[in-house]
């Protein structure tokens, strides 16, 4: 059976349940960030001929969401990661450290006020439904994967039992990931951390950690010296040793920021890819990156 995924991640997910009786595609290739990938007809060629399409939602891929409301030759059943999950929304105006998408007292009560112009990034890259980062979460995927066997075996009759038999196995594996994160997470000397981009908010509300600053809160916008003074601040603050930077985006913030608050940098990578030692499955990325949180937290 073809079906195509828009990330990694989600590729290896359903890699693990289908198995031999699945070919994956994946759209975004390693080192490539989905919040501004521009697809070519190909890409919308891949998608129409698979039976499944996995794709993260609540924003993320943009350019699909267009072509699925669009009608425009899109026929195989479409699973969202999101779908379901209790969004994260952005989080106050300030970088005091609490779970991403908690507003202050002050900003709960204040009327909401659009964005300027000037300060919205460009309306094809926001996140219109909130944090999309699911993945992160091993917890969610869970979920996740479980949507994927129905789907696979609702596509697929005839090897439902393998699916199911995967599926357990697949379970497993993540519990055993979910364990030892919150086994590494409860040795931790400190709970705030600065990173570049949200991406490690649903990791952060599952496993009690705290966004101390985020350095790029959209792509490709850079924060305002003000913004650099308080996430400058808040490493003093809270004795952090790293910035978390990701190998999908230019570094030279994060390493500016670091230096000035005389703090190491350190690479989180949110996708992986097939031919990434370490990082060549959902599993062995998550514990990857689980050591370098450590590395930086402990």
């Amino acid at each position: 059976m073809r079906v195509t995924a828009s990330i990694f991640p989600l590729a290896d997910v359903v890699r693990a349940i289908g198995g031999q009786h699945v070919e994956v595609d994946v759209l975004i290739p390693p080192g490539a960030s989905p919040h501004v990938f521009e697809p070519s007809p190909e890409v919308y060629r891949r998608i129409s001929e698979s039976r499944l399409f996995v794709m993260v939602g609540a924003g993320m891929e943009f350019w699909a969401e267009k072509l699925i409301t669009a009608g425009a030759g899109i026929k195989p059943c479409i699973i969202r990661a999101a779908d379901g999950v209790e969004l994260i929304q952005t989080a106050g105006r300030d970088h005091e450290p609490r779970p991403y998408g908690i507003r202050s007292s002050a900003e709960e009560h204040a009327p909401e006020q659009p964005p300027s112009d000037q300060e919205q990034p460009p309306p094809e890259h926001r996140h219109r439904s909130g944090n999309p980062h699911v993945w992160l979460d091993p917890l969610l995927v869970d979920t996740l994967a479980v949507r994927i066997c129905r789907a696979l075996s609702e596509l697929d009759p005839g090897q439902a039992e393998v699916y199911s038999r995967n599926l357990s196995r697949f379970r497993e594996q993540l519990s055993g990931l979910h364990r030892a994160i919150q086994q590494t997470v409860d040795r931790f000397g400190t709970r705030e951390y600065v990173a570049f981009h949200p991406s490690w908010s649903y990791f952060a509300r599952r496993y009690g950690l705290r966004e101390a600053g985020i350095i790029q809160r959209s792509p490709g916008r850079d924060p305002t010296p003000r913004q650099i003074e308080e996430i400058v601040g808040a490493i003093e603050r809270y004795h952090i040793r790293a910035v978390f930077a990701e190998p999908q985006f230019n570094p030279a913030a994060a390493e500016a920021i670091a230096q000035e608050a005389g703090v190491g940098v350190l690479l989180l990578d949110p996708l992986g890819g097939p031919d990434l030692p370490g990082r060549d499955s959902y599993i062995a990325l998550m514990y990857h990156n689980l050591e370098i949180i450590r590395e930086a937290m402990q």
